[in-house]
């Protein structure tokens, strides 16, 4: 199965940097050609960066993007080149919030934990306001929703 990976390079060392550090992983173990699109761009230019992606690498099984509207710019875009979701690529985003805004498609994806991250980031910023030393920050992990698109 040939499998691309669409994201964002981050300014700084990110989740997003892990993203695709994973997907090269994968691509090592499992002798899977790489087809990336992984690049600096601005929120709203994911339509321009997904159509050059799925122009570059037209025989793609699966796509994992690395954000929510990366995601439905591929979904998008597929349609737009008459590919079909999920029965001639299927498609893989993270994030997950998006389900929440759009009614359809519902996307598979790696959920954020986001109602965990924020009581996280809400206790850890109250210990600096009462000038309380920040424990290690715990590690929330995510969940993984199969939508329709996979």
């Amino acid at each position: 199965k040939n499998i691309g990976f669409i994201g964002g390079k981050a300014i700084s060392s990110s989740e997003t940097e892990q993203r695709y550090l994973a997907y090269l992983d994968f691509c090592k173990e499992t002798n899977n050609p790489s087809s990336i699109s992984y690049s600096e761009f601005k929120h709203g230019e994911e339509l321009m960066i997904s159509k050059r992606f799925l122009d570059k690498y037209t025989n793609l099984d699966g796509i994992f993007c690395s954000s929510d509207l990366l995601t439905n710019a591929c979904y998008i875009k597929l349609n737009a080149n008459g590919k079909s979701v999920p029965e001639d690529v299927k498609l893989i985003g993270y994030d997950g919030a998006l389900n929440e805004l759009v009614p359809e498609p519902i996307f598979t994806v790696v959920k954020q934990r986001v109602d965990i991250i924020a009581k996280e980031l809400v206790r850890v910023l109250l210990d600096k306001i009462n000038g309380q030393e920040v424990d290690e920050l715990e590690c929330v992990s995510s969940e993984f929703v199969i939508g329709e698109t996979a």
